[in-house]
C-alpha cells in the first residue's frame, strides 16, 4: 500500500496530495487536547464564515471539510477512549 502511494504521490495527482495533507493535518490534532482542539474549530468556523461573507465559497468549503474533518476524528479518539 505504501508504495503505490508513494507512486501516486511521485505522479502529482491532486487528489493523492489531499490525502496526504488530510494524514498530515490529522497527526497534528492528535497532539492537542480537546479545549485546543474546539479552540481551532471555532477559529476554522470563523474564517470559513468570512470567506463566505466575501463569497469565496471555494475557500470557505475547504474549511467546512477541514471542520469536518477534525470532528470526525475527535468523535474517533472520544469512542477509543471509551472501548
Amino acid at each position: 500500500i505504501y508504495s503505490h502511494l508513494h507512486q501516486l504521490l511521485q505522479q502529482g495527482g491532486g487528489q493523492t496530495r489531499r490525502y496526504a495533507k488530510v494524514a498530515e493535518q490529522k497527526s497534528v490534532y492528535m497532539e492537542l487536547p480537546p479545549d485546543l482542539l474546539m479552540k481551532k474549530i471555532r477559529q476554522l468556523e470563523e474564517q470559513m464564515y468570512r470567506h463566505a461573507r466575501d463569497l469565496e465559497f471555494e475557500q470557505a468549503a475547504e474549511i467546512r471539510d477541514e471542520i469536518a474533518r477534525i470532528k470526525e476524528f475527535s468523535l474517533e479518539i472520544g469512542q477509543k477512549e471509551v472501548s
